[in-house]
């Protein structure tokens, strides 16, 4: 029986490598996608890119985090925004709640004087995954900003 199972484990790796898969039975999986067409899960589980933390989770429902309507000066303010960043095309939105990191070319981020309009204002992220996903950035002083992003990944909790 050890025997079998070993001989089933030393087939996966190798067929493995040719990535037509394993169920768990230690047997070749046929049902499994051939390499050149791969399902959704297969592309929103790929490799996270270059400067996205291990400790990020990749988003696979819609998302909110703040409060758009606390004024201000409000001290309630619980989600004020902290910096905005695009570099290697990976966009990354710091508040005092949450990072996100999504998939968007740094010539479609916002122009750093948009940016300082947000700095240390209560705001409001929102994001609706799909094909695209959006990213809504949201602030009753700043106003609103949106993008059609790839994938995005949280630091943080969520409301």
């Amino acid at each position: 029986m050890l025997h079998r199972l070993l001989s089933g484990a030393i087939f996966c790796l190798i067929v493995g490598t040719f990535a037509l898969g394993c169920s768990s039975g230690s047997v070749p999986n046929a049902q499994s996608p051939r390499a050149g067409a791969p399902d959704e899960r297969t592309v929103r589980n790929a490799a996270k890119p270059l400067g996205v933390p291990y400790a990020a989770r990749l988003l696979a429902e819609d998302l909110i985090v703040g409060e758009r309507s606390v004024p201000p000066s409000s001290s309630g303010a619980s989600n004020i925004f902290y910096s905005l960043r695009c570099e290697g095309d990976l966009l990354a939105i710091a508040t005092t709640e949450v990072v996100l990191y999504a998939e968007l070319p740094c010539d479609r981020s916002l122009p750093d004087d948009v940016v300082r309009r947000f700095l240390t204002q209560p705001t409001t992220i929102r994001v609706r995954v799909g094909n695209p996903t959006k990213l809504y950035v949201n602030s009753v002083s700043a106003g609103s900003v949106e993008f059609s992003v790839g994938r995005v990944w949280l630091i943080g909790s969520a409301n």
